[in-house]
């Protein structure tokens, strides 16, 4: 009788972690991670989240989702984003001014690294410097009508996709990028919203 309780409780075991496993591969918070960060893999979702709502496209990988963070989590993601942005910057530098002698030596890091960059900037083109965006429309943002609140104060907006300029470059595939929006409403509630896409079922953001 024991070992066959034994068996049923390891069995029990078993199937709650293959279940477990199952769901944790196709959760937001998985492909979020996997996706976003190319290479690096150090980016996705806080752990406690709510979930607005995710739409998720097997066939072309693209999906777009909404999740309700709080205000410590909206700064936390920035911060993290801006030292993506800044360590893609480094290694894009690093990769610019190699030629073919010395490709050799540069690291997966440098060749494959994800390229992050902040939509709230423009450039002053009278000026020649980057400037902050005062405003931006969020409805402009994205095609889905559920993303963005018509009273959204757009907090940061980025970009990231693969490194993949010129013959220094380790990346094969299609033009995928994240589009990455973190925003608050006029209740004082602060929302992630992200959009991954390969263009098949998307044009992009229009920015002014």
């Amino acid at each position: 009788m024991k070992k066959i309780s034994i068996r049923r409780i390891f069995s029990l075991i078993l199937i709650v972690f293959v279940i477990g496993g199952v769901l944790y591969i196709n959760s937001p918070r998985y492909i979020i991670k996997r996706t976003v960060m190319w290479y690096e893999r150090d980016f996705t979702i806080p752990v406690f989240c709510k979930k607005v709502r995710f739409e998720y496209d097997r066939k072309t990988g693209n999906y777009t989702g909404k999740f309700k963070i709080s205000e410590h989590q909206a700064q936390k993601i920035i911060e993290k984003l801006d030292y993506c942005k800044e360590r893609g910057l480094k290694a894009y530098e690093k990769n610019s001014i190699v030629n073919e002698e010395n490709l050799e030596s540069l690291s997966p890091g440098i060749l494959n690294c994800t390229y992050v960059w902040t939509l709230m900037l423009k450039i002053n083109y009278e000026k020649h410097e980057w400037e902050k965006r005062e405003y931006v429309d969020g409805k402009k943002l994205y095609p889905e009508e559920w993303m963005i609140e018509d009273d959204a104060q757009i907090l940061e907006i980025y970009t990231s996709h693969p490194q993949r300029w010129g013959k220094y470059t380790l990346y094969k595939g299609k033009d995928v990028t994240s589009y990455i929006t973190i925003y608050k409403n006029s209740k004082n509630e602060y929302y992630f919203c992200i959009k991954y896409t390969d263009f098949s079922d998307w044009d992009g953001i229009k920015m002014d």
